[in-house]
């Protein structure tokens, strides 16, 4: 990941991992690497079930974030909104994305400082 560190846009898309630790292994070397320089991050299916993470947030620069369903949890929508650089977030289903139950808090959208997007 080192050699990574000058990125400023990473695509995870349809990792499809079956493992939450394996995820979170994964986005935690991302935000040691990034957590600066990262405006833009695609997480499309990183994990084959539902879980949420809270990494995105760590990205200090963040602009554009682009997850599907099963990864965003209000948590992170609420940390999200302390990001005062934070523009889109885009919600994305693609052929691989499971269906969930979700559903968030009314509240947590309208407290949002972003736009968000369906796909």
């Amino acid at each position: 990941m080192t050699n990574l560190r000058h990125l400023e846009a990473l695509e995870l898309i349809d990792l499809l991992l079956d493992s939450s630790n394996e995820a979170i292994h994964l986005l935690d070397d991302v935000v040691t690497s990034l957590c600066e320089r990262l405006d833009t991050l695609m997480l499309i299916n990183l994990t084959k079930t539902q879980f949420y993470f809270l990494h995105p947030a760590c990205f200090l620069n963040l602009r554009v974030l682009k997850i599907s369903p099963q990864n965003l949890g209000e948590e992170m929508i609420e940390l999200l909104r302390n990001n005062k650089r934070m523009r889109e977030l885009h919600i994305i289903m693609n052929n691989y994305t499971e269906p969930t139950q979700t559903s968030l808090d009314r509240r947590v959208w309208a407290r949002a400082r972003y736009k968000v997007f369906l796909r």
